[in-house]
Protein backbone atom coordinates (compact mmCIF):
# COMPACT_ATOMS: atom_id res chain seq x y z
CA UNK A 1 0.00 0.00 0.00
CA UNK A 2 2.82 2.42 0.88
CA UNK A 3 4.64 1.32 -2.27
CA UNK A 4 1.56 2.12 -4.38
CA UNK A 5 1.23 5.58 -2.81
CA UNK A 6 4.91 6.32 -3.49
CA UNK A 7 4.45 5.46 -7.20
CA UNK A 8 1.12 7.31 -7.41
CA UNK A 9 2.49 10.52 -5.91
CA UNK A 10 5.71 10.49 -7.94
CA UNK A 11 8.12 9.91 -5.05
CA UNK A 12 10.21 7.36 -6.97
CA UNK A 13 12.28 10.27 -8.23
CA UNK A 14 13.24 11.20 -4.66
CA UNK A 15 16.14 8.83 -4.00
CA UNK A 16 15.74 8.83 -0.22
CA UNK A 17 12.14 7.57 -0.23
CA UNK A 18 12.55 4.43 -2.37
CA UNK A 19 15.92 3.70 -0.72
CA UNK A 20 14.29 3.73 2.71
CA UNK A 21 11.47 1.49 1.45
CA UNK A 22 13.91 -0.99 -0.13
CA UNK A 23 15.89 -1.13 3.10
CA UNK A 24 12.66 -1.92 4.98
CA UNK A 25 11.53 -4.55 2.45
CA UNK A 26 14.92 -6.26 2.56
CA UNK A 27 14.49 -7.06 6.25
CA UNK A 28 11.31 -9.11 5.78
CA UNK A 29 12.48 -12.38 4.29
CA UNK A 30 11.78 -13.73 0.82
CA UNK A 31 8.48 -11.89 0.28
CA UNK A 32 10.12 -8.62 1.26
CA UNK A 33 13.01 -9.29 -1.10
CA UNK A 34 10.62 -9.83 -4.02
CA UNK A 35 9.01 -6.47 -3.32
CA UNK A 36 12.42 -4.81 -2.93
CA UNK A 37 13.60 -6.21 -6.28
CA UNK A 38 10.43 -5.00 -7.98
CA UNK A 39 10.92 -1.47 -6.66
CA UNK A 40 14.66 -1.59 -7.38
CA UNK A 41 13.96 -2.40 -11.04
CA UNK A 42 11.80 0.74 -11.36
CA UNK A 43 14.44 3.10 -9.97
CA UNK A 44 16.65 5.17 -12.23
CA UNK A 45 19.04 6.39 -9.51
CA UNK A 46 19.78 3.36 -7.35
CA UNK A 47 22.68 4.71 -5.27
CA UNK A 48 22.96 2.85 -1.91
CA UNK A 49 19.97 0.64 -2.80
CA UNK A 50 22.41 -1.84 -4.36
CA UNK A 51 23.82 -2.64 -0.94
CA UNK A 52 20.39 -2.89 0.71
CA UNK A 53 19.00 -5.30 -1.89
CA UNK A 54 22.18 -7.38 -1.91
CA UNK A 55 22.14 -7.62 1.91
CA UNK A 56 18.51 -8.78 1.78
CA UNK A 57 19.28 -11.47 -0.79
CA UNK A 58 22.20 -12.76 1.25
CA UNK A 59 20.14 -12.77 4.42
CA UNK A 60 17.67 -15.24 2.90
CA UNK A 61 20.59 -17.32 1.56
CA UNK A 62 20.07 -16.38 -2.08
CA UNK A 63 23.84 -16.33 -2.51
CA UNK A 64 23.98 -16.63 -6.30
CA UNK A 65 21.49 -13.80 -6.81
CA UNK A 66 23.39 -11.70 -4.26
CA UNK A 67 26.69 -12.36 -6.00
CA UNK A 68 25.15 -11.57 -9.40
CA UNK A 69 23.90 -8.24 -8.08
CA UNK A 70 27.33 -7.53 -6.57
CA UNK A 71 29.03 -8.28 -9.89
CA UNK A 72 26.58 -5.95 -11.70
CA UNK A 73 27.18 -3.01 -9.36
CA UNK A 74 28.57 0.02 -11.23
CA UNK A 75 30.64 0.97 -8.18
CA UNK A 76 31.52 -0.96 -5.04
CA UNK A 77 32.50 0.65 -1.76
CA UNK A 78 33.87 -1.03 1.38
CA UNK A 79 30.29 -1.62 2.59
CA UNK A 80 29.51 -3.55 -0.60
CA UNK A 81 32.59 -5.76 -0.20
CA UNK A 82 31.99 -6.40 3.50
CA UNK A 83 28.32 -7.19 2.86
CA UNK A 84 29.02 -9.85 0.22
CA UNK A 85 31.87 -11.24 2.32
CA UNK A 86 29.63 -11.52 5.40
CA UNK A 87 26.91 -13.26 3.40
CA UNK A 88 29.19 -16.04 2.16
CA UNK A 89 30.88 -16.43 5.55
CA UNK A 90 27.56 -16.82 7.36
CA UNK A 91 26.51 -19.42 4.79
CA UNK A 92 29.72 -21.35 5.52
CA UNK A 93 31.02 -20.85 1.95
CA UNK A 94 34.58 -20.12 3.05
CA UNK A 95 36.29 -20.90 -0.27
CA UNK A 96 34.26 -18.28 -2.10
CA UNK A 97 34.56 -15.90 0.84
CA UNK A 98 38.35 -16.20 0.72
CA UNK A 99 38.31 -15.59 -3.03
CA UNK A 100 36.34 -12.37 -2.47
CA UNK A 101 38.61 -11.37 0.41
CA UNK A 102 41.68 -11.69 -1.82
CA UNK A 103 40.07 -9.52 -4.51
CA UNK A 104 39.17 -6.67 -2.15
CA UNK A 105 40.87 -3.43 -3.22
CA UNK A 106 41.12 -2.46 0.43
CA UNK A 107 40.17 -4.10 3.72
CA UNK A 108 39.25 -2.79 7.13
CA UNK A 109 38.90 -4.35 10.59
CA UNK A 110 35.40 -5.58 9.69
CA UNK A 111 36.73 -7.46 6.63
CA UNK A 112 39.50 -9.20 8.58
CA UNK A 113 37.25 -9.95 11.57
CA UNK A 114 34.59 -11.47 9.32
CA UNK A 115 37.11 -13.91 7.86
CA UNK A 116 38.58 -14.83 11.26
CA UNK A 117 35.05 -15.48 12.52
CA UNK A 118 34.20 -17.59 9.47
CA UNK A 119 37.19 -19.88 9.82
CA UNK A 120 36.67 -20.12 13.59
CA UNK A 121 33.06 -21.20 13.12
CA UNK A 122 34.17 -23.69 10.45
CA UNK A 123 36.62 -25.20 12.95
CA UNK A 124 39.68 -24.23 10.93
CA UNK A 125 41.60 -22.51 13.72
CA UNK A 126 44.89 -22.71 11.84
CA UNK A 127 43.56 -20.51 9.02
CA UNK A 128 41.76 -18.26 11.51
CA UNK A 129 45.06 -17.72 13.35
CA UNK A 130 46.99 -17.03 10.13
CA UNK A 131 44.56 -14.24 9.22
CA UNK A 132 44.41 -12.94 12.78
CA UNK A 133 48.20 -12.68 12.95
CA UNK A 134 48.28 -10.82 9.59
CA UNK A 135 45.73 -8.20 10.66
CA UNK A 136 47.31 -4.73 10.46
CA UNK A 137 45.04 -3.43 13.22
CA UNK A 138 43.41 -5.53 15.94
CA UNK A 139 40.51 -4.15 17.96
CA UNK A 140 38.74 -5.96 20.78
CA UNK A 141 36.38 -7.68 18.31
CA UNK A 142 38.91 -9.93 16.51
CA UNK A 143 40.66 -10.72 19.80
CA UNK A 144 37.32 -11.88 21.21
CA UNK A 145 36.52 -13.92 18.09
CA UNK A 146 39.82 -15.83 18.05
CA UNK A 147 39.87 -16.44 21.82
CA UNK A 148 36.27 -17.68 21.75
CA UNK A 149 37.08 -19.86 18.74
CA UNK A 150 39.94 -21.62 20.51
CA UNK A 151 37.86 -21.93 23.67
CA UNK A 152 34.92 -23.54 21.85
CA UNK A 153 37.33 -26.14 20.45
CA UNK A 154 38.69 -26.83 23.95
CA UNK A 155 42.17 -25.56 23.03
CA UNK A 156 42.96 -24.17 26.47
CA UNK A 157 46.62 -23.23 26.03
CA UNK A 158 45.99 -21.23 22.87
CA UNK A 159 42.92 -19.49 24.31
CA UNK A 160 44.58 -18.56 27.59
CA UNK A 161 47.79 -17.48 25.86
CA UNK A 162 45.88 -15.13 23.56
CA UNK A 163 43.79 -13.79 26.44
CA UNK A 164 47.00 -12.90 28.28
CA UNK A 165 48.34 -11.21 25.14
CA UNK A 166 45.14 -9.22 24.76
CA UNK A 167 45.48 -7.90 28.30
CA UNK A 168 49.16 -7.07 27.72
CA UNK A 169 48.11 -4.99 24.70
CA UNK A 170 45.96 -2.94 27.04
CA UNK A 171 42.59 -3.69 25.48
CA UNK A 172 39.73 -3.05 27.87
CA UNK A 173 36.96 -5.60 28.16
CA UNK A 174 33.37 -4.72 27.31
CA UNK A 175 30.11 -6.60 27.88
CA UNK A 176 30.19 -8.25 24.47
CA UNK A 177 33.71 -9.63 24.81
CA UNK A 178 33.17 -10.85 28.37
CA UNK A 179 29.88 -12.59 27.55
CA UNK A 180 31.29 -14.20 24.39
CA UNK A 181 34.38 -15.63 26.10
CA UNK A 182 32.41 -16.77 29.16
CA UNK A 183 29.80 -18.47 26.96
CA UNK A 184 32.52 -20.31 25.04
CA UNK A 185 34.17 -21.31 28.35
CA UNK A 186 30.85 -22.61 29.65
CA UNK A 187 30.15 -24.75 26.57
CA UNK A 188 33.64 -26.26 26.48
CA UNK A 189 33.98 -26.62 30.26
CA UNK A 190 37.11 -24.46 30.25
CA UNK A 191 36.96 -23.25 33.86
CA UNK A 192 40.53 -21.91 33.87
CA UNK A 193 39.81 -19.27 31.24
CA UNK A 194 36.39 -18.41 32.69
CA UNK A 195 37.96 -17.85 36.11
CA UNK A 196 40.70 -15.74 34.52
CA UNK A 197 38.04 -13.50 32.94
CA UNK A 198 36.34 -13.21 36.34
CA UNK A 199 39.67 -12.21 37.91
CA UNK A 200 40.07 -9.51 35.24
CA UNK A 201 36.56 -8.22 35.97
CA UNK A 202 37.34 -7.88 39.66
CA UNK A 203 40.85 -6.45 39.16
CA UNK A 204 39.65 -3.83 36.68
CA UNK A 205 36.55 -3.04 38.77
CA UNK A 206 34.45 -3.79 35.69
CA UNK A 207 30.84 -2.80 36.28
CA UNK A 208 28.85 -5.99 35.68
CA UNK A 209 25.51 -5.78 33.95
CA UNK A 210 22.90 -8.45 34.67
CA UNK A 211 23.90 -10.17 31.43
CA UNK A 212 27.58 -10.35 32.45
CA UNK A 213 26.68 -11.66 35.91
CA UNK A 214 24.37 -14.24 34.32
CA UNK A 215 27.20 -15.35 32.05
CA UNK A 216 29.46 -15.80 35.08
CA UNK A 217 26.85 -17.85 36.93
CA UNK A 218 26.22 -19.97 33.84
CA UNK A 219 29.95 -20.52 33.22
CA UNK A 220 30.71 -21.59 36.79
CA UNK A 221 27.59 -23.75 36.95
CA UNK A 222 28.28 -25.59 33.69
CA UNK A 223 31.93 -26.08 34.66
CA UNK A 224 30.81 -27.70 37.93
CA UNK A 225 32.04 -24.93 40.25
CA UNK A 226 28.66 -24.55 41.96
CA UNK A 227 29.95 -22.76 45.05
CA UNK A 228 31.43 -20.00 42.87
CA UNK A 229 28.25 -19.87 40.79
CA UNK A 230 26.18 -19.45 43.95
CA UNK A 231 28.56 -16.80 45.27
CA UNK A 232 28.17 -14.70 42.11
CA UNK A 233 24.41 -15.32 42.08
CA UNK A 234 23.96 -14.27 45.73
CA UNK A 235 26.08 -11.17 45.15
CA UNK A 236 23.91 -9.87 42.30
CA UNK A 237 22.12 -6.62 43.13
CA UNK A 238 19.48 -7.40 40.50
CA UNK A 239 18.42 -10.69 38.96
CA UNK A 240 16.15 -11.72 36.11
CA UNK A 241 14.61 -15.04 35.08
CA UNK A 242 17.82 -15.97 33.23
CA UNK A 243 19.78 -15.60 36.48
CA UNK A 244 17.47 -17.96 38.35
CA UNK A 245 17.44 -20.46 35.49
CA UNK A 246 21.25 -20.53 35.29
CA UNK A 247 21.59 -21.29 38.99
CA UNK A 248 18.73 -23.79 39.00
CA UNK A 249 20.01 -25.66 35.95
CA UNK A 250 23.51 -25.72 37.39
CA UNK A 251 22.31 -27.62 40.43
CA UNK A 252 20.06 -29.83 38.30
CA UNK A 253 22.71 -30.91 35.79
CA UNK A 254 25.09 -31.88 38.56
CA UNK A 255 22.56 -34.04 40.40
CA UNK A 256 21.81 -31.64 43.25
CA UNK A 257 18.05 -31.75 42.92
CA UNK A 258 17.21 -30.50 46.40
CA UNK A 259 19.26 -27.33 45.93
CA UNK A 260 17.57 -26.82 42.55
CA UNK A 261 14.16 -27.06 44.21
CA UNK A 262 15.27 -24.59 46.86
CA UNK A 263 16.25 -22.11 44.13
CA UNK A 264 12.87 -22.67 42.49
CA UNK A 265 11.10 -21.90 45.77
CA UNK A 266 13.13 -18.72 46.28
CA UNK A 267 12.40 -17.70 42.72
CA UNK A 268 8.64 -17.92 43.25
CA UNK A 269 8.83 -16.23 46.67
CA UNK A 270 10.65 -13.25 45.14
CA UNK A 271 7.93 -12.83 42.53
CA UNK A 272 9.63 -14.18 39.39
CA UNK A 273 7.49 -16.00 36.85
CA UNK A 274 8.99 -19.38 35.83
CA UNK A 275 9.30 -20.00 32.10
CA UNK A 276 9.77 -23.08 29.92
CA UNK A 277 13.49 -23.24 30.70
CA UNK A 278 12.75 -23.18 34.42
CA UNK A 279 10.42 -26.16 34.20
CA UNK A 280 12.85 -28.14 32.05
CA UNK A 281 15.48 -27.61 34.75
CA UNK A 282 13.08 -28.63 37.51
CA UNK A 283 11.98 -31.78 35.68
CA UNK A 284 15.62 -32.68 35.12
CA UNK A 285 16.41 -32.21 38.82
CA UNK A 286 13.39 -34.17 39.97
CA UNK A 287 13.92 -37.01 37.51
CA UNK A 288 17.50 -37.47 38.62
CA UNK A 289 16.54 -37.64 42.31
CA UNK A 290 13.03 -39.08 42.05
CA UNK A 291 11.52 -35.90 43.48
CA UNK A 292 8.68 -35.36 41.03
CA UNK A 293 6.08 -35.45 43.80
CA UNK A 294 7.72 -32.43 45.40
CA UNK A 295 6.98 -29.97 42.54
Amino acid sequence: MIHAQIEKNGFLGDIFVPNALIDSYSKFGELGIKAALKLFALMEDRDVSWNSVMAGLLKVRQLREGRRLFDDMPERDIVSWNTILDGFVKAGEMDEAFELFQKMPRRNVVSWSTMVMGYSKAGDMDMARVLFDKMPLKTLVPWTIIISGYTEKGLANEAIGLYDQMEQHGLRLDDGSVISILAASAESGLLTLGAKVHDSIERLKFRCSIMVSNALVDMYAKCGSLDKAQSVFNGMAKRDVVSWNAMLQGFAMHGRGREALHVFSRMKMEGFQPDRVTFVGILCACTMQDLLTRV
